[in-house]
């Protein structure tokens, strides 16, 4: 070892013993205490430490960092933008500075001063872009005029650079940091939602199909061509109330069947069966025809019915209580007809309907009679032939998360006809009017009973796209108010309210807001002005009109995320 080195190492560790006998501690010592103080949550004595330690290392940076924050934890900004100052000059690093610098400048309510520091934060080495992040966005927050969108981006890449904060060290008081974040989320909704984005699932999971599971003590029939029952029909025969009914994939041609019992349970199994009637119907009304009460039926598939009545039905129900379920009928006279039960409820859900009617403009994809309330959900009925996708007399319908559509050929009248009024909600569909659709309204209500006095129509959260020339939306055709709210109108421009009503929210938006809207996909683009662009619908009748679901094709749902500020339309954007 060179004689000066091994000198200046003698003279080194005797300060050091002169330091520990006298009693005095080293500014390094010092420096150790302070820090742990500062961890401790006692910035004061922290403070104490560091001045005694500069005493004898003026010009030492790192204590001048130290005491910057220090300075900032007792609420002395100022102080803090000195002593960082300082430390630079003696020779700290911009890098080194930048974090505690932005907080005492943000601190002092220099909140451009704050922005030009910062800057693009991906300039930054990685340890210290969590900190400048946070500032950069608090500093917008606190600007005048703000705009909410950018902020809560950059709060959501805040949020981002926290989650892995933990494994590269970003930033040594992470506790006091995720109190801070915690504070701001409580205190501002556009922090809020910059979290949300972050904790949002781009894509969430799909409803599952039902489950083939047997109810205990429920006799099961079995049908199909190795089964003792061979058809649908020989079952109908022999069936017995709460029967649970078992379908083999396949297809079925001809066969058709009238069901008298009640509490059946009819299931495709092994696939989905195919009743193909070849234009057969039981006592010329439809594919299967219900008299009994509370009927469920699940993973069929219903096709060319007729009769000389001109609504030949895959499903004629003449009961109370229907449940149709991830079913398929197409190239019917009708769909689903159901007949007048006052107390009775449907619902139809992942189910499709396709090509029905007879062009008389009188039979239609659905077509739902008198009952107490009709429920339509997660299902796809498209290019009704010159009827509606869907028409219901039930005293209360909800048609929600759907794609009600015309596709390219398709000419049916409305997409929802509502005649005689009722409660009515519409609610996160996919709607769509075609060119060469017969009708150019696309909602209908009380078009027959014009002086209905009770009830009323909400319209809450569709996305519209009117492919013809002329369209109107809504047709209110009764002296109740609509309620249109957070609805988009896309492709050519559309009457969105003709009648009486309230316009909250509704936007008429080109292309560039949607991903695709000319091939049916309206998800928002990450630049879309609909994003958190609605607002709250609030409820009627004890009904929450805020959407809870999300249409996914083909005849499915998700649930819709809450993330931020509704969305106007259909779908919620998620995490940028």
């Amino acid at each position: 070892m060179p004689r000066r080195r091994a000198f200046g190492c003698l003279a080194s560790l005797f300060a050091a013993l002169i330091g520990a006998c006298s009693g005095k501690q080293t500014p390094q010592a010092l420096l150790e205490q302070a820090e742990a103080r500062l961890a401790a949550n006692d910035p004061a004595g922290a403070e104490q430490l560091l001045r005694e330690a500069l005493a004898d290392a003026p010009d030492d940076p790192h204590l001048r960092i130290v005491l910057a924050r220090a300075e900032l934890a007792t609420g002395n900004p100022a102080a803090a933008e000195g002593s960082l100052e300082r430390a630079m000059k003696l020779g700290a690093s911009k890098e080194e500075v930048a974090g505690d610098l932005a907080r005492a400048l943000l601190g002092e309510g220099e909140q451009q001063r704050v922005l030009d520091l910062v800057g693009d934060v991906g300039q930054w080495p990685q340890p210290r872009r969590l900190v400048l992040a946070l500032s950069k966005a608090e500093a917008a927050l606190a600007l005048p005029g703000y705009e909410s969108r950018d902020v809560t981006r950059s709060f959501l890449s805040v949020f981002r650079l926290r989650s892995s904060a933990q494994a590269d060290g970003a930033i040594a008081d992470l506790p006091w940091l995720d109190r801070h974040l915690a504070d701001l989320r409580a205190r501002n909704p556009v922090v809020e939602g910059g979290h949300q984005h972050f904790a949002c699932e781009r894509e969430p999971a799909v409803l599952a199909p039902a489950q083939g599971g047997t109810p205990s003590g429920r006799r099961v029939l079995k049908v199909g061509p190795d089964q003792p029952l061979h058809r649908p029909s020989d079952a109908a025969l022999v069936a017995q109330d709460n029967d649970i009914i078992e379908i083999e994939g396949g297809r079925y041609a001809g066969d058709v069947a009238l069901w008298k019992q009640s509490g059946l349970l009819l299931r495709g199994v092994n696939g989905r069966p195919h009743l193909d009637s070849q234009g057969r119907t039981a006592q010329e009304q439809g594919i299967w025809v219900f008299r009994g009460n509370d009927i469920v039926v699940e993973n069929v598939e219903f096709s060319g019915a007729k009769a000389r009545t001109r609504n030949g039905s895959g499903i004629r129900f003449f009961g109370r209580n229907l449940t149709v379920r991830d079913s398929y009928f197409h190239h019917n006279e009708d769909g689903v007809l159901t007949w007048n039960a006052p107390d009775g409820d449907i619902l139809i859900e992942r189910s499709e309907f396709a090509h029905n009617g007879a062009g008389d403009g009188l039979s239609h994809n659905i077509y739902i009679g008198h009952v107490r309330t009709f429920t339509l959900r997660f299902s796809y009925s498209h290019d009704s032939v010159s009827g509606h996708e869907v028409k219901s007399r039930a005293r209360t319908n909800r048609i929600e998360y759907n794609r009600l559509t015309d596709e390219d050929n398709g000419n049916s009248s409305y997409l929802i006809d509502l005649p005689v009024g009722g409660y009515d909600y519409v609610l996160g569909n996919v709607l769509e009017k075609g060119e060469r659709a017969e009708n150019p309204n696309a909602i209908s209500f009380a078009a027959e009973l014009r002086d209905v006095r009770e009830g009323g129509l909400w319209v809450i959260n569709n996305t519209f796209y009117n492919r013809r020339v002329d369209g109107t939306f809504v047709a209110n055709r009764s002296k109740l108010p609509a309620v249109i709210v957070n609805n988009v109108l896309a492709g050519f421009p559309a009457v969105l309210l003709d009648g009486p009503g309230e316009d909250r929210s509704n936007f008429r938006q080109a292309r560039t807001a949607m991903v695709d809207p000319g091939a049916y996909d309206f998800r928002l683009t990450p630049d879309s002005p609909l994003i958190d662009a609605g607002q709250d619908p609030g409820a009627a009748q004890e009904f929450a009109l805020w959407p809870q679901f999300e249409y996914v094709h083909p005849a499915s749902g998700r649930p819709r995320q809450r993330v931020a500020a509704l969305d106007a339309g259909a779908y919620e954007f998620c995490g940028w």
